[in-house]
C-alpha cells in the first residue's frame, strides 16, 4: 500500500500554526502547571461507560472459491491519513477475498455522501461499507439498499452506545469514542492530577465529534480535573485548530491541558501551546508519531485501523456468502494511547 501523499504533515501544520500565532501576539502560552490543582494524587477510575462488554470482532469467514463481489466504500474524508489508510486496508482485504472495490470520498460533505451512497447502488455494488457523516441522512438510502438486498456495514455508529445502531444496517463497528475520551483523560489525570483543561472541538454538524467533546468533559469531572471551557474550530483544518488553540490560551491562559478532537488539530494546537499537555484522537499517521517524538503532542489515541477495516469487510463477505450464524449487530474496536513512553512501538501509516 502506498502512502506518500499523507506522510509528514507536521511541517505544513507547524507553518500554519506559527502564522496564526504571530497574528495573535497575545496568545503565547504560559508553562504547563500554572493551573490550580484540586488534588495532588492520581486516583484511578475504572471504566464503567456504555461501551463496556461489547465484542471486538465478527466471525472470520472462509474464502469461497470463485466468489466475486463488489464493495462500495464511502470514505468521510480521504485527505486525512488515517481514513485513507483504512480505505486501503479495506480494499486489500476485499481483493484477498476475490472482490473489487468502488470508493468514494465525501470530503466531509454529508449531503454529497448521500448522493454517493445512491450512486453506488446504481452502479450495482453487492455491499456498502462506510462512515456516515450524518447517520440520519442515510435513512432513505439504507431503505433502498435493504430493498435491493445490499447489506450495509457502518463504521462509528452509534457513536453513543446508549443508542441503537442505525435502522436497516446489517452490522455496525464502533470506533470506541467513549474509550478514546476515557483513556485520554485518564492519561492527563495521571500525568497531572487535578489539571485544568479545555476542549478544542470543531463547529461542524458531525454528531460523533460533538459526542467526543461531551465525553471528554464527563470523564474529566470523573477524574477530578477542572473543566474551563470549550472552543470550536470554525474549519476542520490546521488553521482552524490553531486559531481555536489561540482562543483557548487567550481565554484561559493558565490552562494545563488542551484536549482536541483529532490528531491534526492536536498537532496544530501543540505547535502554538508550548509547554501545555496536548492530546489528540483518531490518530495513527506518521505525522502523529513525529508529533509525539517532538513533544508537540503529549498523548494521542491511535486507532486500530487494520482491525476496523478488516472486520467491516469480513462482515460484508460473511453476509454475501451466507456462511451462517448471526453476526453481532455491534462490535467495538479499541485503540491505544501513545506517548513518549511507547511511541517507539507505534507504526504510523
Amino acid at each position: 500500500m502506498t502512502r506518500p501523499r499523507h506522510v509528514r504533515l507536521g511541517a505544513l501544520i507547524a507553518a500554519t500554526a506559527i502564522g496564526v500565532s504571530l497574528a495573535a501576539c497575545s496568545t503565547e502560552a504560559a508553562p504547563a502547571g500554572t493551573g490550580d490543582a484540586s488534588t495532588s494524587e492520581f486516583v484511578d477510575v475504572p471504566y464503567d461507560g456504555p461501551e463496556a462488554g461489547f465484542p471486538d470482532s465478527f466471525p472470520t469467514p472462509e474464502k469461497v472459491p470463485g466468489q466475486s463481489f463488489t464493495v462500495g466504500y464511502l470514505s468521510p474524508f480521504d485527505a486525512y491519513p488515517v481514513t485513507h489508510y483504512q480505505q486501503e486496508v479495506a480494499q486489500k482485504v476485499t481483493e484477498e477475498l476475490g472482490g473489487t472495490m468502488i470508493a468514494k470520498d465525501a470530503n466531509l460533505d454529508a449531503q454529497l455522501q448521500v448522493t454517493q451512497f445512491d450512486e453506488l447502488l446504481t452502479q450495482g455494488v453487492d455491499a456498502i461499507v462506510g462512515y456516515p457523516l450524518n447517520p440520519e441522512s442515510w435513512s432513505n438510502s439504507i431503505k433502498k439498499a435493504n430493498d435491493a438486498g445490499v447489506p450495509v456495514i457502518a463504521f462509528a455508529t452509534p457513536w453513543d452506545f446508549t443508542q441503537e445502531p442505525i435502522a436497516g444496517v446489517s452490522a455496525s463497528i464502533g470506533n470506541a469514542y467513549d474509550d478514546e475520551a476515557y483513556a485520554i483523560v485518564r492519561a492527563v489525570a495521571e500525568k497531572k492530577p487535578g489539571a485544568t483543561f479545555a476542549v478544542l472541538n470543531v463547529g461542524l454538524p458531525i454528531p460523533s465529534l460533538q459526542y467526543v467533546g461531551d465525553r471528554q468533559e464527563y470523564w474529566g469531572e470523573k477524574f477530578g480535573l477542572k473543566f474551563l471551557g470549550r472552543v470550536d474550530a470554525q474549519t476542520d483544518n490546521p488553521a482552524g485548530a490553531a486559531t481555536a488553540a489561540n482562543d483557548i490560551l487567550t481565554k484561559y491562559p493558565d490552562v494545563d491541558a488542551i484536549l482536541t478532537y483529532n490528531s491534526l488539530a492536536a498537532i496544530a494546537a501543540g505547535n502554538i501551546a508550548k509547554g501545555k499537555i496536548i492530546t489528540g484522537m483518531n490518530a495513527g499517521s506518521v505525522s502523529d508519531v513525529e508529533s509525539i517524538e517532538s513533544g508537540a503532542v503529549t498523548f494521542s489515541y491511535f486507532l486500530d485501523s487494520d482491525a476496523l477495516s478488516t472486520q467491516a469487510i469480513y462482515a460484508a463477505y460473511d453476509i454475501l456468502t451466507k456462511q451462517g450464524g448471526e453476526l453481532p449487530p455491534l462490535i467495538n474496536i479499541k485503540g491505544t494511547v501513545i506517548s513518549l513512553d511507547n511511541v517507539a512501538e507505534a507504526n504510523g501509516v
